[in-house]
């Protein structure tokens, strides 16, 4: 068994991993059904939000290779699921001033980190899809994922274009 699920407000605490305390390099005690968690993660992830679905694909890299402090990213993770367990996706037509009703304009973007994964120094990208409201304020997406680069990016620049040319 693992402690009781407290508030989370965010999915993914970002804490440099050089800086771990000792011992969190030990095995963790979910490494044997690591990928099964991560697995159920992920498909929530795809209808929920955009920082979930980040948060769970970057411990998903780590399955190979689980640590004590994998395990605590993945209780972060379950604590938020669990309060934010009435979020989702809604889709809605758009209604101009007027009165008529038509299709909503999509809109999409795009975006990358340099060398933000600690091991290897490569970027990733990410992206986002919606539709506009017109009269709202937020885009409503309904797409978005983030994908580590197959190579190292040697500026922001380049991480950037190679970012757009995935998308």
């Amino acid at each position: 068994g693992y402690e009781k699920l407290r508030r989370a407000e965010t999915p993914f605490h970002p804490v440099e991993e050089k800086a771990m305390p000792e011992g969190d390099e030990l095995p963790g005690q979910f490494a044997a059904t690591a990928a099964k968690h991560i697995g159920g993660l992920l498909y929530i992830a795809r209808g929920s939000s955009p920082g979930l679905s980040f948060a769970v694909g970057k411990l998903a890299r780590r399955t190979r290779k689980w640590r004590k402090y994998d395990d605590r990213c993945l209780h972060r993770l379950m604590c938020y699921v669990n309060d934010n367990l009435d979020q989702g996706i809604e889709l809605s037509r758009a209604v101009r001033e007027d009165g008529d009703d038509t299709m909503p304009q999509m809109d999409g973007y795009t975006d990358a980190d340099h060398a933000g994964d600690f091991e290897t120094a490569k970027s990733t990208n990410g992206w986002a899809t919606g539709h506009d409201r017109r009269n709202a304020v937020t885009l409503s997406y309904i797409d978005w994922g983030s994908k580590l680069q197959t190579g190292v990016a040697l500026s922001t620049g380049e991480a950037e274009y190679v970012a757009v040319s995935y998308t």
